[in-house]
């Protein structure tokens, strides 16, 4: 195998990984030890040809979305993943960049965490990573685009984005699909979760990638630029943003990681933590652009952010108490802790029901039951 070739590199990772560790079934009649292309276009969110031209070598320069998603569902180390975007003649990311690369280590123990709600976000609270519990318990976040899977923007909607980052009319849902204000959940700290993960430069909108048993994964990707690079994607009608960190525009259909009402034991101490925790983010992520343009967004966006960030606070956001108003399962109170993880300030969200509880009957019923249809507003 050349060393320096990108699709030898790529075969070579996708062979020597088990459809276990990327949480996929074995099969009886399984013959391939490793990774079929079907699997791993699957898991990164790009089409099977493109798979296939990319290991043949007749494709040898993806974009960094799609690098980052295939080093995401590969489960790279951190070296891994910087040889493989050099391997695409691209930049690795900075140490004073957001990193979406979520460690082996943390991916095996959230992956086990099934009787709790478990979800990963990156250090700008952008969505990566949630558990089939999680999904049961607040909805399916793969319905909703990459860029509204962020639980600052979920905690303060932007009333009018900056028109340069609007989609056309032609992509911009319809406002008679859109849920009133009355009926939109107003509650405040939702992580989510999907397939493998693992890496990200500083602007891919890749996000995380389906797989089965207890992973659940992360569907469309963000609406955003046309592709500059020309990579395919085989999401539902999404694109990968070519470098221009796409807003939530206004009309966005709800909420992206609390489908049905969910109350925190106190709303406004809830929001003036996300707001000290993001604070905090830019001084450890000073080069960062994708978090500076969603700083830049909420401010001009949103009042109560803009008041919030003006005083100057710096904190983290650590646990909350909340109350999930199930559509099936029935009211669940859960509390919500926040683990960081080292110097990618991963931030890794569990809910879970006291013991012995109703609530935690409650919990493990909506994980039994799966995820309900969403209700109609």
């Amino acid at each position: 195998m050349s060393v320096t070739a990108l699709g030898p590199t790529i075969r070579a990772w996708r062979d020597r990984m088990s459809p276990a560790a990327a949480g996929l079934p074995r099969g009886h009649a399984r013959r391939a030890t490793g990774l079929r292309r079907e699997e791993l276009a699957d898991l990164a969110g790009v089409s099977v040809d493109y798979v296939v031209r990319l290991e043949q070598g007749r494709a040898t320069t993806p974009s960094a979305q799609v690098t980052a998603a295939l080093a995401r569902a590969l489960q790279l180390s951190p070296a891994e993943r910087d040889h493989l975007f050099r391997l695409a003649r691209l930049t690795p990311p900075a140490p004073d960049h957001i990193s979406d690369h979520i460690p082996r280590g943390v991916q095996r123990v959230v992956s086990r965490l099934t009787d709790a709600a478990a979800a990963i976000f990156a250090a700008d609270w952008q969505l990566l990573w949630w558990n089939a519990t999680w999904s049961a318990l607040l909805g399916d976040p793969s319905t909703k685009p990459r860029p509204a899977r962020n639980f600052a923007r979920d905690t303060f909607p932007i009333a009018q984005p900056p028109s340069a980052t609007r989609p056309s009319s032609a992509t911009r849902p319809s406002s008679a699909t859109r849920p009133s204000s009355a009926t939109r959940p107003s509650s405040a700290t939702r992580p989510s979760s999907a397939g493998p993960l693992a890496l990200g430069d500083p602007l891919a909108w890749a996000g995380p990638l389906v797989s089965a048993g207890p992973l659940v994964s992360a569907g469309p990707l963000a609406l955003g630029d046309p592709l500059a690079s020309g990579d395919p994607v085989a999401l539902g009608g999404g694109l990968i943003s070519s470098g221009v960190v796409p807003a939530a525009p206004a009309g966005w259909p709800g909420p992206a990681l609390e489908q049905w009402p969910v109350t925190s034991a106190d709303d406004d101490v809830t929001k003036a933590a996300v707001v000290s925790d993001l604070r905090r983010a830019t001084g450890r992520f000073p080069g960062d652009r994708r978090l500076a343009a969603l700083v830049r967004e909420l401010q001009a966006g949103n009042a109560e952010f803009a008041t919030l960030w003006s005083a100057g606070a710096v904190s983290a956001h650590r646990e909350d108490h909340k109350v999930v108003h199930h559509p099936s399962a029935g009211d669940i109170e859960v509390d919500c802790d926040v683990l960081t993880d080292g110097d990618l300030e991963l931030k890794i969200v569990i809910l879970t029901a006291t013991p012995d509880t109703p609530a935690e009957t409650r919990l493990r019923l909506a994980a039994v039951a799966g995820t309900p249809e969403i209700p109609v507003p």
